[in-house]
Order: C-alpha cells, then sequence, then structure tokens
C-alpha cells in the first residue's frame, strides 16, 4: 500500500490533472518505481484478498476474465519524447479477472496480468507455425492461468460457488481438460461457443445442430447493448445435456481412451426480433454448471450478460487513467504503473456501478467518513446528521468534475475521477486534521 500512496501522491500534482497530460506527469510516471523484484502480480496482491473477503458473503459469484490490448505508438507527444520512429507498432496486452455478484453488484479486483504483445510476422511459414503452438502459449496462456487463479480462490471458499464467465476467445480445448482434471471444489465455466472450432460430441454432432431437434423451453428477460444502447430482450431458450468429444480427431480408440466431457448446451435466440434490428441475438453457451430446468436456463443466460460490465472495467482503464496515451516501451516499471491503475480503475468502476445499482444505501458503504464530508464541505452545504445516500453523494462528487445533475442522465466514470482527484487533498488534510 506504501507504493499506491506514493503513485496517488505523483498523481496530485500538477492541480489535479488527469495522469499523462503533458511531459512532466509521464517522465515522474517513468521513474516512479525503480524496483525490478516488484512484478504487477505483487501490486495487485492486497486488491485480491480484499476481493476474497467480500466473496465469502456470496453464494454465487461470477468471476468475468477477458483481455483488451492498448497501442501506445499512436500519439504524437509519445514519438517525440521517445524517438518513435515507426508508430503504431507498441501494443501492450492486459488480461483482467473481475468478481461481480449475480444482481451486477462489483465485488473486487481478483487479478490480473500485463505483457507487450509480439509482432507478427511477415513469413507465412512462421505464422503457420506460431499458430499451432499458441493454443497453450502467448496471450492464450492467460486463460488458463485465470482459471487456475480462480481454481486457488474457489478451494479457499467452501461455501461459495464460483462460475468463470467468458467470450468465445476463452472457449479453448485445454482450459476445458484443465476443468476436467482438476479436483473438487473448482470453479464452473460458461462460455459461448466458438464455432470456428467446429467442435463435436461423441456421437459426431456440431455444437450448432445439437438442438435442432429439442424444443423451445421458455422465454428470458435480458439486458444487452444494442448500438451502444442499454436494450431489454425477450429471446427463446432451450437447452440439453452434451457429452464433448475429445480434442482432435474423434475415433474409436481415442473416445475409449479419453473420458468425455459432461457439460450443457444452452441455445438463446430471438426468433421473432424487430424489423429494425439487423443482428438479433443468438448465442450458444457451453457451461459445466448443471442445467436441469428452465429457471437453470434463465440463470445461465443472465449471468453471461454480466460479461460485458469487464468492458466498461476496460473502458475505466483507459479513458479515466488516460492509459492509451502512456509509453510502455521500457520493460519493468511502466507495467508496474498499469498495475497500479488496474486498482484505481477498479475503485472508479466500484463508485459507479455499485451507486447505480443500489442508489438508496448510505453512503459509508462505499465511502469513509472523512470522504462524505469533505464532500459537502467543497459544495458548501451544511453537514446533515445522517449521512446521505450513495446516490445523492455520487452527484456531488461527479458535480465537483464537471457533472451537471439533470433527471434523465447520471454521472460517469470519468466525471467521478476528475471530482475524487479534486477532493482528494481535501481528504488528506481533513484526515490529517482529525
Amino acid at each position: 500500500m506504501d507504493i499506491l500512496k506514493r503513485f496517488l501522491k505523483e498523481y496530485e500534482k500538477e492541480d489535479g490533472k488527469m495522469p499523462g497530460d503533458d511531459i512532466i506527469d509521464m517522465r515522474v510516471l517513468d521513474g516512479l518505481l525503480p524496483n525490478e523484484e516488484i512484478t504487477p502480480e505483487e501490486v495487485l496482491l492486497p486488491a485480491r484478498k480484499e476481493a476474497l473477503k467480500q466473496m465469502r458473503k456470496r453464494d454465487v459469484v461470477l468471476i468475468i476474465q477477458d483481455q483488451t490490448s492498448m497501442n501506445y505508438g499512436k500519439s504524437r507527444l509519445i514519438q517525440e519524447i521517445y524517438d518513435i520512429k515507426k508508430p503504431g507498432n507498441e501494443w501492450m496486452q492486459v488480461h483482467g479477472l473481475l468478481a461481480i455478484a449475480e444482481d451486477k453488484t462489483p465485488i473486487g479486483l481478483v487479478g490480473g496480468y500485463v505483457w507487450k504483445r509480439r509482432r507478427r510476422s511477415r513469413d507465412k511459414r512462421r505464422q503457420t507455425k506460431r499458430m499451432r503452438t499458441s493454443i497453450t502459449s502467448g496471450k492464450n496462456k492467460y486463460w488458463l492461468q485465470g482459471y487456475r487463479d480462480a481454481l486457488e480462490l474457489a478451494r479457499s471458499l467452501p461455501e461459495t460457488t464460483p462460475v468463470m464467465v467468458g467470450n468465445r476467445n476463452m472457449d479453448i480445448h485445454p482450459l476445458w481438460q484443465l476443468w476436467q482434471r482438476c479436483p473438487e471444489p473448482k470453479p464452473h465455466i460458461l462460455v459461448q461457443v466458438n464455432q470456428s472450432l467446429s467442435r463435436k460430441t461423441i456421437s459426431g454432432e456440431l455444437l450448432s445442430e445439437v438442438l435442432h431437434d429439442t424444443p423451445w423451453e421458455g422465454k428470458v428477460t435480458l439486458e444487452i447493448q444494442r448500438n451502444r444502447k442499454d436494450v431489454s430482450v425477450r429471446p427463446d431458450l432451450r437447452y440439453k445435456k452434451i457429452e464433448l468429444a475429445p480434442h482432435g480427431p474423434t475415433s474409436i480408440k481415442k473416445v475409449k481412451r479419453h473420458k468425455p466431457l459432461v457439460c450443457w448446451l444452452v441455445e438463446v435466440k430471438e426468433n421473432h426480433p424487430p424489423t429494425h434490428v439487423k443482428k438479433p441475438l443468438h448465442w450458444f453457451l457451453l457451461t459445466t454448471f448443471p442445467v436441469e430446468n428452465l429457471n437453470d436456463a434463465q440463470r445461465v443466460a443472465t449471468w453471461y450478460t454480466r460479461r460485458r460490465m469487464i468492458d466498461a472495467y476496460f473502458r475505466v482503464l483507459k479513458t479515466a487513467c488516460r492509459e492509451d496515451i502512456r509509453d510502455f516501451r521500457l520493460d519493468h516499471r511502466p507495467r508496474i504503473a498499469l498495475a497500479l491503475d488496474m486498482i484505481i480503475a477498479w475503485r472508479i468502476f466500484h463508485m459507479t456501478f455499485f451507486g447505480r445499482n443500489n442508489p438508496h444505501l448510505p453512503c459509508t458503504v462505499s465511502f469513509s467518513e472523512a470522504e462524505w464530508r469533505v464532500i459537502y464541505h467543497l459544495k458548501q452545504r451544511p453537514i446533515p446528521p445522517q449521512p446521505p445516500t450513495v446516490g445523492e453523494l455520487l452527484i456531488d462528487l461527479a458535480s465537483l468534475g464537471g457533472f451537471f445533475p439533470h433527471k434523465t442522465n447520471q454521472p460517469g466514470f470519468l466525471t467521478l475521477w476528475r471530482g475524487f482527484l479534486y477532493a482528494l487533498p481535501a481528504i488528506k488534510l481533513y484526515t490529517l486534521l482529525h
């Protein structure tokens, strides 16, 4: 936590400017952490321990993992400082794991990994060789490492059921083999089927053809994003218990030698979409969570809609913390800075979505007494006898960062971040005086 305090001190310089706004801030950031023995995983360890405490209070926890890439060679300022002759090739890859409750309440930052992406080779033979060997190396190995992290959490949470949720990129054969080898307790897997793999059952059927003869069981109400707007849809559902064939060419000898993977396939489809919708909703969800009835299928489909919350977290990391204009060509210290920004981005993400989902709770659930009192002082308002609600305090905090309250709009993470930066020096002064 001492590292995080030093990092926040550098953020407080320049009168609350956003990090990365000028050359001074970037040079201070590059020389922030000279200790090369510190790894990004060690920086994220306190956040992981805090998330573990909150996960013990839940019956079911969704562990969402995903990856994002950021290009640091597009900024002209970066090109001038570090003399980048070929802009557009400085890529960094970030792999994050978030713990989310069933009711969309953010729980904690479980883990994360940061690495520099290799440049693609122009030689076709090298590309083919890399594609053959990249299933357990490169960025794919972090999907497996993320599941191993969730496995450690599951062993320390005997009364909680963790479910790992991912998109079609997480649907890789080594992940299913790892799940099959691991003993209980272990987290369940919920992914969207990657149909490019042409995965088949023991009988030789493709997963997209298994449910053709199965009748539709019912409907489910889901909240999805369509054309950058949140909409509510009611697609149809059907499900079936299947046995997946082993990885590779299916043969009688291989099926006898390897134990088949028993899982459930859930199809979610808009059979009668609106006329203006060009791409109706159609998902094939593969899960190890037992789906015995319609309620279980509806529950699984709702869980998968929570996956887009990690996309919002990555937007916070890129926009609020201004990661897109940082330079990560150096090997070690910028990776530590990115790990610290992941913790700060989680605080902003938690404030934003927790306030939207629970606006009527007292603010002491998410804010300390010093924080909400300082915000009232900065707004030049009298201190109430009882703490305000989370929704009221978030509007006051965002108004310090440029938000204009209105009946229809809600404060976003960027205005909350600016307001928190504005109030942070006063919060520390209030803590010292009291």
